[in-house]
């Protein structure tokens, strides 16, 4: 079995492992120190190798075994049976050819770099192919979109990853939020603000700022009050039920008019499913873009 580990290093110094199998196979092997990780921080991780394994071997890997990612949202006899999730939430296009003329660069750090850099015309054809949703996300995404009602060409989504991010980069105010969300209603009256956070202040804030303008999720998203810590590890999630809401969320928030965002994995995994950086108004290292 022949060993590759990647060159770039990871979110915290990490380094992503992997395994080539019969030449065309690829097994994401994660240090054991790695931990669990996020949802869209496995998306990121899984999105990285695919680019190198491309650049490198200029192929399309034929399967991805991912039995090391999405640990916390397993079962327990998903975890037992070292089971690979991946199907439960994303599509294998297989017969989907993507050409590869140029180099594919993209890194897990690009979650803090400005979005509109990203190389869209690359990615998205990988997007496609590793990441579209499959039926059962798609139909939690109509199941909400006709129980709220969204609009998409008037609705802006305010997104504000909060808790444990704090340890990452410094995260802007909720004022700073306010101001661009302002503008935007300034410019657009008619907009309504889809609020969207693992905050429980944040979300309060902005639907009392916004009133009738403004909505939640409010039976499908799980939010704590601000602390250095995770929903992930807080409010469990083992029979993948509020991860696949989660996805459909981001789904949807990356369909809006607009999308208000802080730099991270799931304000980048907006973009990628949005397949651009249009509209995108993101804070990154203090300043925004």
């Amino acid at each position: 079995m022949n060993k590759i580990s990647t060159s770039k290093p990871l979110h915290k110094g990490l380094e992503l492992h992997y395994e080539i199998i019969n030449d065309d196979i690829i097994n994401i092997k994660l240090p054991p120190r790695c931990g669990p990780q996020g949802f869209f921080c496995c998306c990121s991780i899984k999105l990285n190798l695919i680019t190198e394994y491309i650049d490198f071997y200029k192929k399309m890997p034929k399967n991805i075994i991912c039995n090391r990612q999405f640990l916390l949202y397993k079962s327990r006899s998903e975890m037992e049976n070292n089971e690979d999730i991946t199907s439960q939430y994303f599509e294998n296009n297989e017969d989907l050819v993507i050409d590869y003329n140029e180099p594919f660069i993209f890194s897990h750090d690009d979650q803090f770099s400005n979005f509109k850099n990203l190389n869209f015309n690359l990615l998205n054809p990988i997007i496609k192919k590793y990441f579209t949703p499959n039926q059962s996300i798609n139909d939690l995404v109509n199941r909400i979109e006709k129980k709220y009602n969204i609009d998409y060409d008037n609705t802006c989504a305010i997104f504000y990853r909060g808790n444990d991010k704090m340890t990452e980069m410094n995260l802007p105010s909720y004022k700073e939020f306010a101001d661009h969300a302002d503008l935007i209603k300034f410019i657009d009256n008619n907009i309504k603000f889809l609020i969207q956070s693992d905050e429980t202040e944040f979300i309060q804030t902005f639907i009392e700022r916004y009133s009738s303008k403004s909505f939640f999720f409010k039976d499908e998203i799980r939010h704590i009050n601000r602390q250095i810590n995770t929903v992930d590890l807080i409010q469990q999630d083992t029979n993948n039920f509020y991860s696949k809401l989660f996805l459909a969320i981001m789904i949807i928030m990356s369909k809006c008019k607009y999308v208000i965002c802080n730099s991270g994995n799931c304000s980048m995994w907006i973009s990628l499913f949005r397949g651009n950086a249009d509209n995108i108004i993101q804070e990154m290292n203090g300043k925004w873009v």
